[in-house]
């Protein structure tokens, strides 16, 4: 554990890439949004998605962990299973931190009137929806996600190369290409959202845990195996 401890401690120097750049995107993304807003004085409320900038990064982050961190860690002698409890372990709790300011920033942005311009951006309609740990859970369920989703890509690529990666870009492109075919071709998308309609965020978001579960797991399997 010690160890797992020490990985946190060498990973957390990087604060740039922690905690530094994600918030700053965030902040650069909500002044731009806000400064449209407010000069557009438009009446009618605005949704900006903007929001995403932050999980976007988020998923970047999960790529250079193992690009930038990986190899200078097993320089450094550190155990693979040390380097994945310590990386995991760093991801939960600041994926949990920020799912926490993220929940503080919507309910300002709630009793604000979206900020004095009626401007959506860290509170979504039907994301934002249920009691305070369902919306707590639905931002970290999806940040933690995507997290172990770019770790899982970077894993992969660590283990079997560029061509490796490239294939399996190609083969899930193909893949949600044909869904997305046979979801027009049988009009299965009006059923489809409605059934999304039908359920709460939480309830939705809520079986990412599975596949996340499968991210990690693979992921420490791949970097098992994977040369320096």
């Amino acid at each position: 554990m010690n160890r797992a401890v020490g990985v946190i401690r060498m990973q957390l120097r990087d604060k740039w890439l922690w905690i530094y750049m994600p918030w700053l995107i965030l902040a650069l993304s909500f002044a731009i949004n806000f400064a449209i807003r407010f000069f557009a004085r438009g009446e009618v409320e605005s949704y900006t998605g903007a929001l995403s900038s932050l999980y976007g990064f988020i998923f970047v982050n999960g790529i250079m962990t193992i690009t930038q961190w990986f190899p200078f860690s097993i320089g450094l002698s550190v155990r693979r299973i040390d380097f994945f409890k310590g990386t995991s372990s760093l991801a939960v709790f600041l994926c949990a931190l920020y799912s926490v300011i993220l929940y503080v920033l919507a309910l300002a942005e709630e009793s604000t009137s979206g900020w004095g311009v009626q401007m959506h951006f860290f509170s979504i309609p039907w994301f934002s929806d249920g009691t305070e740990i369902e919306r707590i859970w639905v931002l970290f369920s999806l940040m933690l996600h995507l997290y172990f989703l770019g770790l899982t890509f970077s894993s992969w690529y660590r283990r079997f190369g560029r061509n490796a990666l490239f294939f399996l870009l190609v083969f899930l492109a193909l893949a949600l290409s044909i869904i997305a075919y046979l979801f027009t071709y049988y009009e299965f998308w009006d059923e489809a959202w409605n059934r999304i309609r039908s359920i709460s965020a939480a309830e939705l978001l809520g079986w990412l845990t599975i596949p996340t579960f499968l991210y990690a797991f693979f992921s420490y399997l791949l970097i098992r195996r994977a040369t320096v």
